[in-house]
């Protein structure tokens, strides 16, 4: 049920602009979602300049989409020529304070929404990720203008993205002040409680996680909740500094010809049935009065037609079939009130049952005029022939622009505010006195349906017929948003749409001067111009008259710092110095091992351990590195595996080995033969690194760490910086990671101690108990930096620097620990080998040669001194080998002159040898 209206008005150029817009009458009922309210409009173009001069910079023209298209075509003449022809652009769509203060006030674009394209280029991505609002308007124009007006000031001024609900759920039909082709569709509801406590029932409120209708707000609530509907709904109620009113009016001449019209002391009782029959007459639809009242059928124009019984000829035209419904046309029908049987009195039988007619509201608007007419005797009647809904928000404009422009008397409910109300001149009609009594007594109280009820329900008791009253009109909250906000832990992440949404308030004096101002351009009455009126109203009082820049909260909107990793402190570039000292260090323990690697000291440490300790350890130091650089995707989870592998093939190792060395001592003991294959050790180290490898492939693949960016508030003015870290959703992956470098700790140090007896040439127990003791303090340290420094403020990237030292230093300290006593001891031995050696072959040797004889020297102990020693042919070898194993052997025994050697076990062949011995021993 739409009506086409086509209407010829002066643009701002003078040039004349067809406009066509679609007027919807109210939704039928609840089922009747093809009947949604709509009003489309469009200002025709043919290039941007023609928007430009038409509607303001900004707008373009451009061809509207196929889907709208197919939406607008409603078979009619003009909806075919609108589909082929172009249309001005909501100049609106990058912000409305943009477009009238200019660029250099407001650079930015104002904040996309989830209604807007992926590619639209009209916004910018919110900074902050605030959940989006949206909010619920009832289905007249007020209460539309003062949504836009949230959704601008909180798009535009504090960066919250805001949408627009129409009782529709997702996808709907557009409302957003931003809506680029200028839609303007009449939301199905009065008041959509039903939509505040979906978004009740969703996580943190998040109306995108339903397609159902959802809300967090009702901009303009008319009707007196009861608290216990507060409740159960959970609601939260406020002031929308508005005061509504809803009443009886008549036009200005109506009470300058007969002020008792103004009164209900001049309505009331059987006296007054009369003169109200004969006053206020039926209105007509244009086809009806064509078909019904028009001599000519509407053929001739006014003004060329003699008069006949019912006056000159109202319509120039007969109606389209889409316009036909229509009460008025500014062009080409002035309206016609007929004068029916209902207004006759004086048939025979209808003496005192003739009335006359009452505008009104729509069925599923709360009024009660049904209760005021019966239990007052006030001779009206109200009913619409052909519509049980009773007439529409746009049939009573129709009207009560017919009724002006005839001077014929109508009498009609409205409510203030409201653009007829500063359009026309209207006298308010007095009812009977408002009580208190009379309000707790009204029929059908809140939100109950009307169209269906019983005519005894909508009469209710003769208490509650009384006039209204004028109230402040609130507006209605989601209790999610006051929730969410007291939840909040991070401050910087705190929105501030509940704290402003509250502090919003637009008196109806300013709602008038909208829509006034609305109703007077006359351009694109459902497209441009709203959006026009309310833009212009909110930046002329942004920071003067009104100053809404108040309503803002404190520490808003806040200020994003420009995000740079690196910090003045030094300590970012420092921890990666000392990381890059980390696997230099590493580098060069495995070189020198290698290099010594037939020494005894790290023949008995097992090289291929030694081997898996320094890559352990420089994957460690290879993680150090990465951290102290800026976190991306690719290294956060990569840093993990670095840092909890590293470990593991660099400790493990030890730890099998040592628990092998001690099992093989504690078997000695019971006299029992071992036997250990470096196979199975190996295996068993492998099965460590398999198990931990396997829980780092499950973090990756469930919850991998991954680059985050986290709001912190720097200052209470509201400056932000953006944090960039590495984090998993779930914080016990990580905690995981660190109890398994604990466990291995454990481990270390309980087979130190239990090792610490085992004999000198295998025992590294008092290595690997400081390396546990040293690891398990920069594990602390460690635990400390991430989970205590961040909650007293620490920076994340001074916690990303600070464990890139500790784990730097660990590395070190771990690696000097084990390895810088082998390698003392390897030095130590050179330098005492060289010195001896020197001393031998001054004062010890002298060349004999003794044909086939061989020296031996009585064993007292110690002759496995000797053993993996090998001394060349000639003299000076075997004063190497004897320097070797003499400085192998322990201090008592060379002081007691208890060492012995033998030339067989040095491997001499058949050396001639002239040996002179000193010694302090007697028995050489």
């Amino acid at each position: 049920q739409t009506r086409v209206l086509r209407v010829e008005s002066k643009g701002i150029m003078g040039s004349s602009i067809t406009l066509l817009f679609v007027v919807a009458v109210l939704a039928a009922g609840p089922d009747a979602g093809n009947l949604l309210p709509v009003a489309r409009a469009a200002v025709l173009c043919e290039t941007d300049v023609d928007c430009e001069d038409r509607v303001r910079p900004g707008s373009v023209c451009r061809e509207i989409d196929q889907e709208r298209q197919d939406a607008n075509d409603d078979g009619s003449a003009d909806a075919q020529r609108k589909k082929m022809t172009k249309h001005c652009t909501n100049p609106f769509a990058s912000g409305c304070l943009r477009a009238i203060l200019g660029e250099e006030k407001f650079p930015e674009k104002r904040v996309c929404n989830s209604e807007d394209p992926p590619d639209s280029g009209s916004c910018s991505s919110p900074p902050l990720s605030y959940t989006e609002i949206r909010i619920s308007p009832a289905n007249w124009e007020s209460s539309v203008f003062l949504a836009w007006m949230m959704q601008i000031l909180l798009s535009e001024l504090v960066d919250v993205p805001v949408t627009i609900e129409t009782g529709e759920g997702r996808p709907v039909q557009p409302l957003s002040f931003y809506d680029e082709h200028n839609a303007f569709s009449y939301p199905t509801k009065a008041a959509n409680y039903d939509a505040i406590v979906k978004a009740n029932s969703l996580p943190n409120g998040n109306c995108s996680l339903t397609s159902e209708p959802c809300a967090h707000v009702l901009p303009e609530v008319w009707q007196n909740l009861r608290q216990e509907d507060v409740d159960e709904r959970q609601l939260e109620r406020d002031y929308s500094g508005m005061v509504g009113n809803i009443g009886w009016f008549v036009p200005k001449f109506v009470a300058d010809d007969d002020s008792s019209l103004t009164s209900h002391f001049g309505l009331v009782g059987e006296k007054n049935r009369e003169k109200l029959a004969s006053t206020f007459l039926t209105p007509m639809m244009w086809g009806e009065y064509c078909r019904e009242v028009s001599l000519t059928n509407c053929t001739q124009s006014r003004g060329q037609e003699e008069d006949n019984v019912f006056g000159k000829e109202a319509a120039t035209r007969p109606p389209t079939e889409e316009e036909s419904a229509m009460y008025y046309h500014a062009q080409d029908y002035e309206g016609h009130f007929r004068f029916t049987e209902q207004n006759n009195c004086s048939l025979p039988g209808n003496e005192n049952n003739c009335t006359g007619h009452f505008i009104d509201y729509p069925c599923k608007w709360y009024a009660y005029t049904e209760s005021q007419i019966f239990w007052n005797e006030i001779a009206f009647d109200k009913s619409v022939p052909g519509k049980p809904d009773g007439y529409s928000s746009s049939d009573i404009h129709q009207i009560l622009a017919a009724s002006h422009a005839t001077r014929s008397p109508a009498m009609f409910v409205y409510w203030y505010p409201t653009e007829i109300i500063a359009k026309y001149d209207l006298e308010p009609v007095a009812l009977p006195k408002t009580t208190r009594e009379c309000l707790q007594n009204r029929p059908l109280p809140g939100d109950h349906d009307r169209c269906d009820a019983e005519l005894s329900a909508l009469r209710g008791k003769q208490v509650g017929s009384c006039g209204y009253n004028a109230h402040e009109l609130e507006k209605v909250l989601a209790l999610t948003l006051k929730k969410n906000d007291i939840s909040v832990t991070n401050e910087a992440e705190r929105s501030p749409a509940y704290d402003m949404l509250r502090n919003i308030r637009i008196s109806d004096f300013d709602m008038v001067e909208v829509l006034a101002e609305w109703d007077s351009r006359g351009i694109d009455r459902y497209g441009y111009d709203p959006r026009e009126a309310v833009c212009s109203w909110v930046a002329a009082n942004l920071f003067e008259n009104q100053n809404l820049t108040e309503f803002i909260p404190p520490g808003f909107p806040r200020k994003i710092e420009d995000f740079s990793y690196n910090d003045n402190s030094g300590l970012l570039p420092g921890a990666l110095v000392f990381a890059f000292l980390a696997v230099a260090v590493v580098l060069s323990t495995a070189t020198i091992t290698a290099l010594y690697r037939k020494q005894k000291v790290l023949q008995y440490a097992q090289l291929h351990f030694l081997a898996l300790f320094c890559v352990g350890y420089f994957l460690v130091a290879i993680g150090a590195t990465i951290l102290a650089t800026a976190p991306a995707t690719a290294t956060c989870m990569a840093i993990q595996w670095l840092v909890v592998v590293g470990y593991t093939v660099g400790i493990v190792p030890l730890l099998v080995k040592i628990y092998a060395i001690n099992h093989i001592m504690q078997q000695a003991k019971r006299m029992r033969r071992v036997q250990i294959s470096q196979q199975r050790l190996l295996g068993q180290v492998t099965i460590a690194v398999f198990i931990i490898a396997t829980f780092l492939s499950i973090w990756t693949a469930l919850d991998p760490s991954k680059k985050t960016e986290e709001p912190i508030l720097t200052s209470p003015e509201g400056t932000v910086e953006i944090q960039v870290s590495c984090s998993s959703d779930s914080p016990g992956w990580e905690a995981v990671a660190f109890a398994w470098e604990g466990i291995y700790m454990v481990c270390a140090a309980v087979l130190a101690f239990a090792s610490r007896n085992i004999r000198q040439e295998f025992n590294e127990s008092h290595k690997i108990g400081n390396m546990a003791y040293s690891h398990s303090l920069f594990l602390v340290l460690r635990l400390i930096v991430r989970y205590v420094l961040p909650y007293a403020g620490m920076h994340y990237r001074k916690v990303a620097a600070t464990t890139s030292i500790l784990l730097s230093a660990d590395s070190i300290t771990s690696l000097s620990l084990y390895f810088l006593p082998k390698f003392l001891a390897i030095r130590r031995k050179l330098k005492r080998g060289k010195a001896e050696n020197s001393l031998q072959r001054s004062n010890l040797f002298q060349h004999r040669a003794y044909n086939g004889s061989s020296l031996t020297m009585t064993a007292i102990g110690a002759s496995h001194a000797t053993s993996g020693f090998s001394a060349g042919r000639g003299v000076d070898s075997l004063g190497d080998a004897l320097g070797s194993a003499r400085s192998s052997a322990s201090r008592s025994q060379q002081e007691k002159g208890q060492v012995s050697f033998s030339l067989a076990d040095l491997d001499v062949g058949s050396s001639k040898l002239d040996l002179v011995c000193n010694d302090k021993s007697e028995n050489v």
